[in-house]
């Protein structure tokens, strides 16, 4: 599926890699593209009425209903980390684009570039992957999942890990009874229903079970959008593609 960078020890932050140098890989998930490459929270909510009408819920009581804490924090990791490290100025991701146009050529370049010398920086200079994740200036999932993991635990007291999706496909961060770093159920709908999910490079916070879902709508959203996303050994390709699908969502997952 490519390479990416993968905090394997959560407390040390130290970034490594699984083959040579970062500038010499390109993009899958949160993996960098080669420099010189041209290339909502949601819930399901069931069984809520019934026949009779004493015992009906009705939608504004649902709507008043306060998010759980693992959830709100999720939501509120995930936009803070937008709003701080993803959007402009900052140069966005490397392996994500939005037209095929010759200024979105030049930022795809240069999101490369930087992501590169990122992550070469962390691996020369042995420095902490987090700060190099703040001080940077262009992000893809990894680096921004990273972040997340860091302000959930930092800002909301939560145990938060890396979630790995097809080995190196996608990057997101999880919060909620997860038994330790390893293997998690391939299938997202057999996860802990206290699992959530906090994904800034695809703008989806929920709970775990959701995520498929909530992944493919995203998907469609972002090819109505017009944008592609990087798949490794293939090039940039629709977001609904049914190879990007099913490289995501149909891999082992594994927590660390």
């Amino acid at each position: 599926m490519g390479i990416c960078g993968s905090v394997d020890r959560v407390n040390s932050g130290r970034l490594t890699y699984t083959e040579s140098s970062p500038a010499q890989q390109l993009p899958a998930g949160n993996t960098q593209q080669h420099v010189n490459s041209p290339d909502q929270t949601s819930g399901v909510l069931a069984g809520l009425s019934s026949m009779s009408p004493s015992r009906s819920v009705s939608r504004s009581s649902l709507r008043q209903r306060p998010l759980s804490p693992s959830l709100r924090a999720v939501s509120e990791v995930m936009q803070s980390v937008r709003a701080q490290y993803y959007k402009a100025p900052r140069l966005k991701s490397s392996n994500k684009k939005k037209n095929t146009g010759f200024e979105e050529a030049v930022r795809i370049h240069r999101a490369t570039a930087e992501i590169a010398r990122m992550r070469q920086q962390v691996d020369d200079l042995e420095e902490d992957v987090v700060s190099a994740a703040m001080d940077g200036n262009a992000h893809n999932c990894g680096e921004l999942a990273t972040l997340a993991v860091h302000y959930l635990q930092q800002d909301h007291n939560q145990i938060a890990r890396l979630a790995f999706f097809n080995g190196t496909a996608h990057t997101a961060a999880i919060v909620g009874p997860v038994p330790g770093a390893g293997t998690l159920p391939a299938d997202m709908a057999d996860w802990d229903a206290d699992i959530y999910v906090c994904d800034p490079w695809c703008n989806i916070a929920c709970r775990a079970n959701d995520y498929p879902a909530e992944f493919k709508e995203k998907m469609e959203k972002w090819d109505r959008a017009g944008k592609q996303v990087w798949l490794s050994r293939t090039g940039f390709v629709s977001p609904t593609s049914d190879e990007w699908i099913s490289t995501v969502l149909g891999g082992e997952k594994k927590a660390t």
